[in-house]
């Protein structure tokens, strides 16, 4: 039971992740356009942009790794006990 909570748990997560990039690639496409026809560069849109979505993707990774390892504490922790036993 407690695996497939976890699992509808990351589903969310990968999403966000997943929509993330997305989002970076379609502005990365968008701003190669805009840029070609006007000549202009949106170099403060982009810093921020890049800046945003890669803040989210790191502390969603940073979130994932933390959850793995606190599972594998647990996990030793339980299996201390059921030796114990």
């Amino acid at each position: 039971m407690k695996k497939l909570q976890h699992k509808l748990q990351e589903i969310p997560l990968a999403n966000y992740i997943v929509f993330s990039i997305i989002v970076i690639m379609i502005y990365s496409i968008a701003e190669f356009i805009v840029s070609s026809i006007t000549g202009i560069e949106h170099s403060t849109l982009t810093t921020c942009v890049y800046a945003f979505f890669g803040t989210e993707i790191a502390s969603c990774a940073f979130i994932k790794v933390y959850k793995i390892k606190n599972e594998s504490v647990d996990f030793d922790n339980e299996e201390s006990e059921v030796n114990e036993l």
